[in-house]
């Protein structure tokens, strides 16, 4: 075959690549839309960060780590396919005519669009969705063009020299993770996990203890909590630098997930009448996305004035989302389909 290109979807999660690769592949099948419905409610922050750092991600089981059902994951470590003399090009090659997405290490120094291209060193994942054997090149997604995730192609001897030539940082880095649907299996919505990670949001339970049996629980915030974190940071920034992008860009994806649940919720019968509720969370996102500007124009100008402007719609926003809890959640316990 002269060329293959699994189907690409424009997640609408795409902080981090754990969530973003993952989306692209999978949001193409509508079996899919139960779980991430069912999930990506709760939020944590680590607590022991280098200042002024402040982490945030969604706790929630990885499609990937946590050997769902629902995906066909396989990691094959680096020092295993140089033990077997396989080609990196040509697993590539066969892992897409399987369709299996891959979610590889690579230094992008040699990953044109990146911008780390000839520029400098940067051990970083990239997605490999697709080739032409023809241009011999492959179809790439990532963090390119100004950082934001993007589409891009790599020629294959650009790709094995940045796979061959990637130095290694840490243990997750010497994998190579393909991934696919499992279309045999099916998740159905589950409204009572929505309600229970909704209610440990909003009373900032943590929910790590549930998953003890599989991890060691981190010393994080949970829930509502994390804009305390967020406040800590502004004031951290104010004497020390520069902000931690990715934990506003989340906070923002995080309130669009909330929307989208929402129309998800309306449309099968889990909730009704919830145009206000709706509308409250709007406002919301839309204080998310204009606190998340005012990091960017801080980071540009650093004008003071920003931080206290930033502080202040911290505040609004965990006041309003408190409040649309409070309806939110009687809405679901009381209407259950």
């Amino acid at each position: 075959m002269s060329q293959k290109i699994l189907p690409f979807a424009d997640p609408f999660i795409t902080t981090y690549p754990h969530h973003a690769f993952v989306l692209a592949g999978l949001l193409n099948h509508k079996e899919i839309y139960p779980y991430l419905y069912s999930n990506f409610i709760q939020l944590c922050s680590l607590k022991k960060m280098p200042k002024p750092s402040h982490w945030l991600d969604f706790y929630t089981p990885s499609l990937l780590a946590d050997n769902l059902d629902l995906a066909n994951v396989s990691q094959i470590d680096r020092s295993t396919i140089a033990g077997l003399n396989i080609n990196i090009i040509d697993l590539l090659l066969n892992a897409i005519d399987n369709h299996y997405y891959v979610f590889i290490f690579l230094d992008e120094f040699y990953i044109p669009k990146s911008p780390a291209f000839q520029k400098f060193r940067y051990p970083h994942m990239i997605l490999i969705y697709g080739y032409d054997a023809t241009e011999k090149s492959f179809h790439t997604a990532g963090f390119f063009e100004g950082g934001k995730f993007s589409r891009s192609t790599a020629t294959f001897e650009q790709v094995k020299q940045a796979y061959l030539e990637m130095d290694a940082q840490n243990n997750y880095d010497n994998y190579v993770v393909l991934f696919q649907f499992h279309q045999q299996t099916a998740y159905h919505f589950d409204v009572t996990n929505v309600v229970d990670l909704l209610e440990d949001y909003y009373f900032s339970r943590d929910t790590a203890l549930k998953y003890r049996p599989n991890r060691n629980p981190l010393p994080s915030r949970f829930g509502m909590n994390v804009y305390k974190d967020f406040i800590d940071h502004i004031e951290e920034v104010a004497g020390r630098g520069y902000f931690s992008v990715h934990a506003f860009q989340l906070l923002w994806e995080h309130k669009k997930c909330m929307l989208l649940r929402l129309d998800y919720l309306e449309k099968y019968g889990f909730v009704t009448n919830i145009k206000n509720i709706y509308s409250m969370y709007e406002e919301i996102e839309k204080k998310c996305n204009i606190l998340r500007s005012l990091m960017i124009k801080y980071d540009l100008t650093k004008e003071k004035r920003l931080l206290q402007l930033m502080t202040s719609y911290v505040e609004n926003i965990e006041k309003d989302e408190r409040k649309v809890l409070e309806l939110f959640i009687p809405a679901i316990t009381q209407n259950p389909r």
